[in-house]
């Protein structure tokens, strides 16, 4: 049965006109919006008394939809939520719906005057998975989140022996904890030879690195770690927000933005945000708005908050906004912080109301009043204290370098179209380098690599600061192909006009080497093009397979002419036809 929605004004809206309405917009806006600022809500409900209702209704079917929800996991909460994953953009089908956090690149909540939109996330909140702490991200409204934190998927692996691991993938690296034989361990990465894996060190909330010698399982399928120092960054740890601002679509409904609580409510744990890091501490409200600004408020617990990314080991840094204030960041036109923040105010209760505090993992009932500015001022000159440094640290950092990589197996072509010769397969993962893009008669965009190989744009992914790639109109066929006769089959794509085609043939290997010496004198071999035009042929030097059996290649090169045309190659008695057209221009 379709699903019917209900507006703010608690009218049944048909679920799949909505659906279809909505699938146009959030997929066409989905990969323009992250770094730009979102509109806020102009239009207001058509009935402001049921409205606040509705909207809260709509928190608490997300709050169903997603319970027992498992650390790392996304939840379709209510609405119209749209998801890019790494194998592309699509919209949640239901409420209920989940999808791993490194598997996505961004999620995001599209609310309109008829639509009230929520999105819940999952996050480890520590190394140590045992302790079972959990980070609760929820957002709602217009509000996008992108991950920009490396793609890290875990596997499982088992020691052989007594391993070391060890904080640093090098000998000398300081020694985190020993285990035992046949201890299970959950690695995420390795080092880009190969030689050392980082896993979680078991008990402790800290990363750590075992040699690869000592532990058995599919150990090349894990992401190579291009930079260990920088440390690991979670899902969604490293992360770029964009919200709308003062558009609650009624009174008493909340404004755009993410509630964000830590494990009990008071677990310390970091993210980086826009380029400030955020420590949070309890339960805070964050918006960000291109062109104008960053705003926590801290609702319950504390945050400490810096823009110095560059320090972020420095603790004297990071500005402390108690329970009951609110710090505004001022950022660019991309949305990324341009200031230190350097000192917080009293938070305004107006723009708090409608949050779903009391739906929370630990319920807040009551809304602190705004804290008074003396006492915002005394509790802002603490820093954070030296035992809290180890949360922090190693943080990763922002990795701006330009990388791209397949996003998914997929074929090489010999020209910048499907219909073009296979040349190679690349599998996920591997790095390629783009030189030029073009766009296919069907509207694809193909990007030909330094190797002059052609991928499709949607088969790779970007990471960091990448240039734009230069665009060409058309791309000129290669100007030379091969055709093996035993085959039939160009290896540089489909034979164009003008090409210099080498047509090749290897006849039955000769069992000694003056048998093949002397195969051009009893016989050179003929290749001939429609019976008509025959070609020089000449003859690759002997290669030896085994001790009774040598090889000789008979070549010959053609420079292709439009239309079909039969090319034959024979000696003695090796005969071999293939059938070629070839296009115009």
């Amino acid at each position: 049965m379709e699903r019917a929605s209900r507006g703010f004004d608690g009218a049944p809206h048909d679920a799949s006109s909505r659906r279809y309405r909505v699938r146009l917009l959030g997929l066409c806006l989905l990969l323009l919006m992250p770094f730009l600022g979102i509109s806020a809500l102009t239009a207001h409900a058509q009935d402001a008394a049921t409205c606040p209702e509705n909207v809260q209704l709509a928190f608490s079917r997300a709050l169903a939809a997603c319970s027992g929800m498992d650390p790392d996991t996304a939840c379709y909460g209510d609405g119209n939520v749209a998801i890019e994953s790494r194998a592309g953009s699509f919209l949640f089908d239901q409420p209920g719906d989940r999808a791993l956090l490194d598997d996505l690149r961004l999620i995001r909540t599209i609310s309109d005057e008829s639509t009230f939109s929520t999105a819940m996330l999952k996050l480890h909140g520590s190394f140590n998975r045992a302790e079972g702490r959990v980070t609760t991200v929820w957002m709602f409204g217009d509000a996008l989140l992108a991950n920009n934190s490396p793609r890290a998927p875990e596997l499982e692996v088992t020691t052989l022996g007594t391993a070391t691991l060890r904080g640093t993938p090098t000998d000398d690296g300081i020694i985190i904890s020993r285990v035992s034989i046949n201890t299970l361990l959950t690695a995420n990465g390795r080092t880009v030879s190969g030689g050392w894996v980082r896993v979680f060190a078991p008990g402790l909330d800290s990363m750590a690195w075992v040699e690869s010698q000592m532990l058995s399982g599919g150990l090349m399928l894990l992401e190579p770690v291009e930079n260990p120092s920088a440390g690991y960054a979670q899902p969604f740890l490293l992360n770029f927000l964009s919200t709308g601002r003062g558009d609650a679509p009624c009174e008493g409904a909340p404004q755009s933005g993410v509630v964000i609580q830590t494990a009990g409510g008071r677990t310390r744990f970091p993210f980086v945000i826009n380029n400030t890091i955020i420590v949070v501490a309890g339960t805070v409200f964050i918006q960000a708005k291109a062109g104008d600004a960053l705003i926590l408020d801290v609702i319950d617990g504390s945050a400490a908050i810096t823009s110095d990314v560059a320090r972020f080991s420095d603790l004297s840094t990071f500005l402390n906004v108690p329970a009951g204030a609110r710090v505004r960041v001022a950022v660019d036109q991309v949305g990324l912080a341009s200031v230190q923040p350097l000192s917080s105010e009293p938070y305004d209760e107006q723009d708090l109301i409608g949050l779903p505090l009391d739906q929370l993992p630990v319920p807040i009932l009551d809304l602190l009043s705004p804290l008074p500015p003396e006492q915002i001022a005394t509790q802002s000159m603490a820093t954070l204290s030296p035992e809290n440094q180890a949360t922090l640290v190693p943080l990763p950092t922002v990795d701006t370098t330009c990388r791209r990589e397949m996003r998914t197996d997929d074929d090489l072509r010999a020209g910048p179209g499907d219909f073009y010769e296979i040349s190679t397969r690349l599998l996920s993962g591997a790095l390629v380098v783009p030189v030029v893009q073009t766009v296919d008669p069907d509207g694809i965009v193909w990007w030909q690599l330094i190797s002059g190989a052609w991928v499709r744009q949607t088969s790779v992914r970007e990471r960091g600061i990448c240039e734009t790639i230069p665009v060409v109109e058309s791309s000129p066929p290669p100007a030379t192909n091969e055709v093996s006769m035993e085959s039939c089959e160009p290896v540089n794509g489909p034979i164009r006009a003008n090409q210099q085609v080498t047509f090749s043939f290897t006849p039955p290997a000769f069992p000694s080497l003056g048998d093949a010496m002397s195969a051009p004198t009893v016989d050179p071999g003929r290749i001939m093009v429609d019976s008509a035009e025959n070609l020089a042929v000449l003859v690759t030097e002997p290669r030896r397979l085994t001790a009774n059996a040598i090889s000789r290649t008979f070549y010959g090169t053609w420079t292709a002419t439009p239309g079909v045309h039969r090319v034959i190659s024979e000696r003695l008695s090796y005969s071999l036809v293939c059938d070629f057209t070839v296009p115009p221009g």
